[in-house]
């Protein structure tokens, strides 16, 4: 009914644990965003299927809705990249058919 288990034998398969997570090999990922920046002169140029796709489900003259565009926009890591690209406020981003101004 019971069974015996002493403590070499729960000390061994810890060793054995231990030896196989040593043997297992570590992955990393790089993170790539599923979109592009571009400059042209004084307009960002912003292209990626799902970000165009984001940006046209929005009424961007609504203030509601510009609101919670802005909320994915950050979200998505656009702002992030665009910034690192050196835009400023005022300056003007395309994504797909839409051209708006950028403001942080």
């Amino acid at each position: 009914m019971f069974n015996r288990i002493s403590f070499f034998d729960s000390q061994e398969k810890e060793e054995q644990s231990s030896q196989q997570q040593e043997k297992e090999e570590i992955s990393y990922y790089k993170y790539e965003p599923d979109f592009t920046v571009k400059k042209q002169g004084g307009l960002f140029i912003v292209e990626g299927s799902k970000i165009v796709k984001l940006v046209n489900q929005f009424d961007l003259e609504n203030p509601q809705a510009l609101e919670y565009f802005q909320k994915k926009f950050k979200s998505s890591g656009v702002e992030k990249v665009l910034l690192k690209e050196g835009i400023t406020d005022g300056d003007k981003v395309k994504i797909g058919e839409k051209t708006f101004y950028f403001y942080s």
